[in-house]
């Protein structure tokens, strides 16, 4: 029981973690999901979206996305090492001779 509780209490921490990490952004102006907002692609606010700045725009989204998609693979590896500690002999999983059969 002692050890399903710790493996509870060191996953909900680490969601928890995740959930207030810090996403560093190109543009404070530009979301990381959904539609991007005209102002986001209108750099000199004339009203009008030349060609450099949706181009600018559209490059700074791709550099975001690519942001996010490497912190959400280093997120999953960091997961996947702290559960294959949690079940190695020395670690706080189950160990030799525990888990599933």
């Amino acid at each position: 029981m002692m050890k399903r509780s710790t493996f509870a209490r060191t996953a909900l921490a680490t969601l928890l973690a995740m959930a207030v990490t810090p996403v560093p952004a190109a543009d404070p102006d530009m979301p990381a999901r959904g539609p991007v907002p005209f102002s986001s692609f209108d750099a000199d606010g004339n009203g009008q979206v030349s060609q450099e700045e949706f181009n600018r725009a559209h490059t700074e989204r791709l550099q975001q996305r690519e942001t996010h998609q490497q912190q959400y693979q280093q997120r999953q590896q960091q997961m996947y090492q702290e559960r294959m500690n949690m079940n190695s002999p020395g670690g706080m999983g189950s160990g030799q001779g525990g888990g599933r059969r």
